[in-house]
């Protein structure tokens, strides 16, 4: 009678191998979700916090569109009507509720690139601050950065419609126009500056005839 003989098992702890690559394998892919969801909520803030700036940007604008038409809500005079003399070329003024109030950049770069414009030194505030002239209050949330905005004297009206046919001013019978450039920031703050700045910052335009 014959006999069949097993050999040795030579597969002992194989299953433990394999299961522990496995479980790398689940770490890795684990990993990479975990990075990749975080990065989606990173663009998902910055998204956010962009459209928080443009969002503040035009509020902005619509501040300054009102400090030239200088109506309140109410349809009050806000301040006494700006003369020509009231703009300045470097957007600062001997009367400090006049700094803002720009003259167009006869050559190199144009005003609102200008980063002496939009700076607060030794008294002179070259921007207009959000609400300082209408009153607005403050956009939510507190202690937030608030929009500002410069505004340029552009040419009469006389001769913006010199050879332009068909031109039809806006509002009609304005007999000057305006440049408005406002800046709007975002919530979330860039802590590794001192002073901490706005990460997002929007600047937009807009020209008002009156």
């Amino acid at each position: 009678m014959s006999s069949i003989r097993i050999p040795p098992n030579k597969q002992k702890g194989s299953a433990l191998i394999i299961s522990l690559i496995i479980l790398v394998l689940m770490l890795i892919i684990g990993t990479s979700g975990m990075q990749t969801t975080i990065l989606e909520e990173r663009m998902s803030g910055n998204v956010r916090d962009y459209n928080n700036a443009f969002q503040a940007s035009e509020s902005g604008l619509l501040d300054g569109e009102q400090d030239i038409r200088n109506r309140d809500l109410l349809g009050n005079e806000l301040h006494d009507d700006y003369f020509e003399t009231d703009f300045t070329s470097n957007c600062n003024n001997s009367d400090n509720s006049l700094d803002g109030l720009c003259k167009p950049a006869t050559s190199g770069d144009p005003q609102w690139e200008r980063s002496a414009v939009w700076t607060t030194v030794a008294n002179q505030y070259s921007p207009r601050s959000y609400g300082d002239v209408t009153g607005i209050p403050d956009l939510p949330p507190a202690g937030r950065e608030q929009p500002d905005y410069i505004v340029e004297r552009l040419d009469t009206l006389k001769s913006l419609g010199v050879g332009r046919v068909g031109y039809t001013p806006s509002p009609p019978g304005a007999v000057a126009y305006y440049r408005v450039t406002s800046r709007g920031f975002g919530i979330g703050m860039d802590d590794s500056v001192n002073p901490p700045r706005p990460l997002a910052q929007v600047m937009v335009q807009s020209i008002y005839g009156k």
